[in-house]
């Protein structure tokens, strides 16, 4: 497992000097710090081919499957108006899902924020009371950010927190996940066929039901 510092997302940064986008990544992080707010997450790029993306939050207790949280489908495309431009062969950089949950302490309570979007585009995420995650700790978390991110039960790991009382035995999530008091999952996957995006869900629903 790796210590993760608070995530800090950059999505909106990618116009302006290098060192403005550190600035804004250290403020940021610092606003959530002093506000008590955790994340973990991850960005993914998009393929040309892709028609539709599925992001989601696992969590577990004990070690055993608990419930299902905030589903968040993606769409590359809003009718027929391209959201991100993904096109490399046409000189642009691909297009990129950021997926990102936080919790923290709002207006008295402990809940959290799950949002996932492909460029600007996406709605605003809303806060949802949950005051087990009050003991959900960054120290025991994983991010990660590379081409090829572990896969779970089909879908790719965008990051995940724990509340662990014990070591794991072993480096894998799955080894967390049976360790910990409280695992939280963040996954993504797209899909390049609206058929395979329906059995896909069909056969999550009936293995993590919400």
């Amino acid at each position: 497992m790796k210590t993760l510092l608070l995530a800090a997302s950059l999505t909106c940064f990618a116009a302006l000097p290098l060192q403005a986008q550190v600035n804004a990544a250290v403020r940021d992080t610092a606003l959530r710090s002093f506000l008590g707010i955790r994340s973990v997450g991850s960005s993914a790029p998009i393929a040309d081919t892709t028609v539709s993306g599925f992001a989601t939050v696992l969590v577990f207790k004990d070690g055993k499957f608990w419930k299902r949280l905030a589903d968040a489908p993606l769409l590359p495309n809003l009718g027929q108006t391209p959201i991100a431009l993904g096109n490399a062969k046409a000189g642009y950089a691909p297009a990129t899902a950021q997926v990102e949950f936080l919790w923290g302490p709002r207006d008295g309570k402990v809940g959290y924020l799950f949002q996932a979007r492909i460029g600007d585009g996406g709605l605003v995420p809303k806060f949802h009371e949950m005051p087990e995650l009050a003991a959900l700790n960054t120290l025991y978390s994983d991010a990660y950010r590379g081409p090829n991110p572990p896969q779970f039960h089909g879908m790719s790991v965008m990051g995940a927190a724990y509340t662990l009382n014990k070591p794991p035995q072993g480096e894998d999530i799955e080894a967390c996940i049976k360790a910990a008091d409280l695992a939280v999952v963040v996954l993504f996957k797209t899909f390049e066929s609206r058929d395979d995006a329906v059995a896909f869900g069909k056969a999550w629903e009936q293995q993590f039901p919400k």
